[in-house]
């Protein structure tokens, strides 16, 4: 049996998502095709890329990104 394949850098990921913010979803992938993204080459936020490390196919996880590692901190 060959070890599953790992997320490493210029692989394309394809991933199912919620997105919540302050336990409220506010965006998701169910009914739409998954979110791709290559892995580390800055399509997707910080918080979000350095979390699928070393995830393999059918693996889960929930992951909170700080607002500094995704979009920033709130500005008026």
């Amino acid at each position: 049996m060959s070890e599953a394949l790992k997320v490493t850098d210029g692989l394309v990921i394809s991933r199912d998502y919620p997105l919540k913010v302050d336990e409220k979803k506010v965006d998701t992938s169910e009914g739409h095709l998954p979110i791709e993204f290559i892995q580390d080459v800055g399509n997707i936020i910080p918080g979000l890329e350095r979390e699928v490390y070393g995830l393999a196919i059918g693996d889960t996880k929930n992951v909170t990104v700080k607002a500094k590692d995704g979009y920033g901190e709130f500005d008026q």
